[in-house]
């Protein structure tokens, strides 16, 4: 017989293990042996969220697990839009260009949105330590398929800027 938490106490041993970033897997046992999951992946995702936004402003490299193991949960079961939403803000704002434009269009049947890709080009333009030309390309055609075309083209040229002075520092 399998056994059940309730969502209290699964919610407070969730807490305490999403501290320690290598305890996903059991968070993910404690999700599957409670009573309600949809509302425990819920409280769950607002906790990893949570974290992500203080470390955020606490410190320039931090670990992305919480927002990869967020979009994990998607896949458990489906919060309500907003915080689905905010999700797809945050991956973006985290540079997972890799997860676009095929994370809203699995979980939300939608296209990136203005917002998400200003975001992805931000994060993109603000590391100074990585270029990609397969990078810049996709972000490119991301910008001119799902930007309105004042939009699109602001974002590109910030792109192009950033190749620029990519160019002009390695020839130095």
């Amino acid at each position: 017989m399998a056994h059940t938490l309730d969502d209290k106490t699964t919610l407070a041993a969730v807490r305490v293990l999403i501290k320690r970033e290598a305890h996903y897997s059991a968070v993910r046992t404690l999700i599957a042996h409670s009573r309600s999951q949809p509302h425990v992946v819920t409280c769950t995702i607002r906790i990893l969220l949570s974290q992500w936004n203080a470390v955020q402003s606490v410190t320039l490299a931090k670990s992305l697990e919480p927002i990869f193991f967020a979009i994990d949960l998607l896949a458990i079961a489906r919060p309500g839009k907003a915080l689905i939403d905010s999700v797809i803000k945050e991956a973006a704002r985290a540079g997972l260009c890799g997860y676009f434009p095929d994370l809203p269009k699995r979980v939300l049947g939608r296209n990136p949105d203005e917002t998400e890709m200003t975001l992805l080009i931000s994060n993109y333009v603000k590391n100074k330590a990585v270029q990609s030309s397969t990078a810049e390309a996709k972000l490119v055609r991301m910008a001119e398929s799902y930007c309105s075309k004042h939009v699109a083209e602001e974002q590109i040229a910030r792109i192009r800027a950033f190749k620029k002075e990519w160019d002009e520092d390695i020839s130095l």
